[in-house]
């Protein structure tokens, strides 16, 4: 098993990130990675040409954390991301943790590659920093209609 966690500081409120993640139904609007919402709770993703992941969201969800599923394409396993409240302003702590294998031998020895784990840790930290950019373009044009 390949196990690799990303982790990115952030500002916003963390109810926020929750909703955003949450609502996988709207990852094809803002991830910037190529993803398709396929079915309930489904998303389909190609983090690189040709391989293509579906993830299946796990119910029910555990408190400030979104996990799930490898169900289809060359990897197995499971993704989580965790939403951890630094202190009582608008800080805290994104992470997004796997545990996957690969389908076949080659694959297993591909995902446990320096380069796999470069390319996820690069992909993740897009995803986040979208997210995060996204929340605080929100929350400053809410302000500045309650002002």
């Amino acid at each position: 098993m390949t196990e690799i966690e990303v982790t990115r500081y952030v500002m916003g409120n963390l109810e926020s990130y929750r909703k955003r993640f949450q609502d996988i139904e709207s990852y094809a609007d803002w991830w910037p990675i190529k993803t398709t919402y396929v079915s309930e709770d489904v998303i389909r993703i190609i983090p690189i040409t040709p391989f293509t992941i579906h993830l299946k969201k796990v119910k029910p969800e555990i408190k400030n954390t979104i996990e799930f599923r490898y169900v289809k394409g060359p990897l197995r396993g499971m993704g989580r991301w965790i939403f951890y409240k630094i202190n009582d302003e608008n800080y805290l702590k994104v992470s997004y943790y796997i545990k996957i294998r690969g389908l076949t031998p080659l694959l297993n020895i591909l995902a446990k590659t320096s380069l796999f784990k470069r390319i996820h840790q690069k992909q993740i930290k897009n995803i986040i920093k979208e997210a995060e950019r996204l929340i605080c373009k929100k929350e400053n044009d809410n302000y500045q209609e309650s002002s």
